[in-house]
């Protein structure tokens, strides 16, 4: 088995009917739980030989920071490890231990050690073959147990009290970055029903962090850690100060955390034209991917943008459009998730703001391509901001760090080795 034949695999497992896939919250989402505990006792408990963990939930920037929190505990001199979600470009950017992303060769021989547990699970299991996320996330947890790291970091991938990450026994730190209106269909339509569901991650043993800047919603949560009689911090900052508030608890060192270590936050892809790539997919994040753009004082930038067609596009645009030159619409191509028809999301651009140029294309490539093309950059060489989803990030950004240039490198950002922001 090749590394692509072992992703192609588990990719594959999703096809097997489940007709459970993101349950919605009306429906008994601890479905999710119970199937990776099975799995992961089939397969030892792995989670069980990990002697700390620190989990990372929220709406906005848990990614970043659980890999601020990563590197400084490494910095420290920790056998740590990290999980995050989704990839951008290749599966083995969800893991990483001590600076490196998994290698292929280990994620073949886990897929190979896995299959046995999967069969029974298809066969045996009361709740059914585990979930893609499920699958990958027990696979981070062997991963960590056979690289004997003391310390795991991990991020949250949907809400927190049903996510299949809140299998992990009590946390030294349970950190909620914000509560942002996002996954509404399956979290609660309110900013206080989201903030109970993430409040899911606080157990007996854990110290509370936020960042969270509403006084009402930050009440929601300290109501969770006092039900469970552990501390409660806010932080006043953002992802670096939590970070920071999370490394000075845990390990009683005043560290500084690094800035974004993770691929599409406002990664600068190259720099004449400006390119700027910037995984913002929600209202919250657009609005403070356009503060973060005023705030270094770039020039008016022309943005393509595709999203997910269950996304608030009329609230994500608006901000972007405040700062766009132009914008073009595309969809995008690597995901099995519906994206959103261009030429709606243009008819929406339009109302909000008529005197925008704005354009349509059919493919993401045809958008890059019509903003790089040499005609366009002679008559406006502005910047290039690229934006909305996931999944346009993973369309687009191999054409500047391709996959074998990641699996080689064994790093994100390729040779590199460091992001450029």
């Amino acid at each position: 088995m090749t590394y692509h034949s072992a992703v192609a695999f588990v990719e594959g497992l999703t096809k097997i009917q489940k007709g459970d896939y993101m349950l919605s919250r009306k429906k008994d989402r601890s479905l999710y739980l119970k199937r990776l505990r099975f799995l992961l006792a089939e397969i030892g408990n792995p989670h069980l030989a990990i002697p700390n963990f620190i989990h990372v939930g929220g709406t906005s920037g848990k990614g970043t920071t659980t890999m601020g929190i990563a590197h400084g505990l490494r910095a420290a001199g920790e056998q740590v490890g990290a999980y995050t979600s989704p990839h951008i470009t290749t599966t083995v950017e969800r893991f990483w231990v001590n600076g490196k992303l998994m290698s292929p060769r280990r994620y073949v021989e886990l897929v190979e050690w896995l299959k046995p547990a999967l069969m029974t699970c298809l066969k045996k299991s009361p709740y059914g073959l585990p979930s893609y996320f499920e699958i990958e996330f027990a696979m981070a947890l062997e991963h960590f147990r056979r690289e004997c790291v003391t310390w795991a970091v991990i991020e949250v991938g949907c809400g927190g009290e049903f996510d299949a990450t809140n299998a992990i026994p009590s946390p030294r730190a349970a950190v909620i970055t914000n509560i942002g209106l996002d996954h509404v269909e399956l979290l609660g339509t309110t900013k206080r029903e989201i903030a109970k569901t993430k409040a899911g991650i606080i157990k007996r043993g854990s110290h509370v962090f936020t960042s969270e800047r509403s006084p009402a919603i930050r009440r929601i949560l300290k109501a969770r850690a006092d039900e469970k009689h552990v501390p409660f911090t806010y932080v006043h900052g953002g992802n670096v100060e939590l970070a920071e508030a999370v490394l000075n608890h845990t390990i009683h060192l005043p560290l500084r955390a690094k800035g974004p270590t993770l691929p599409g936050r406002f990664e600068i892809l190259q720099t004449h034209p400006l390119v700027v790539l910037d995984v913002a997919h929600n209202t919250d994040k657009c609005a403070y991917l356009t503060a973060e753009w005023k705030r270094r004082k770039l020039p008016k930038p022309h943005v393509l943008f595709a999203a997910s067609a269950n996304k608030d596009h009329k609230n994500m645009l608006k901000p972007l459009l405040n700062i766009a030159r132009s914008i073009t619409f595309v969809p995008f191509a690597s995901s099995d998730r519906t994206c959103a028809n261009p030429t709606d999301l243009e008819r929406i651009a339009n109302r909000l703001k008529p005197s925008l140029k704005t354009s349509s294309f059919l493919t993401s490539d045809e958008g890059l391509d019509d903003l790089l093309s040499y005609k366009n950059q002679l008559s406006r060489p502005d910047p290039i901001l690229i934006t909305g989803s996931f999944f346009l990030a993973a369309d687009l950004r191999p054409r500047w760090i391709s996959e074998a240039e990641i699996l080689h490198a064994r790093n994100s950002f390729g040779s590199r080795i460091t992001p450029v922001s």
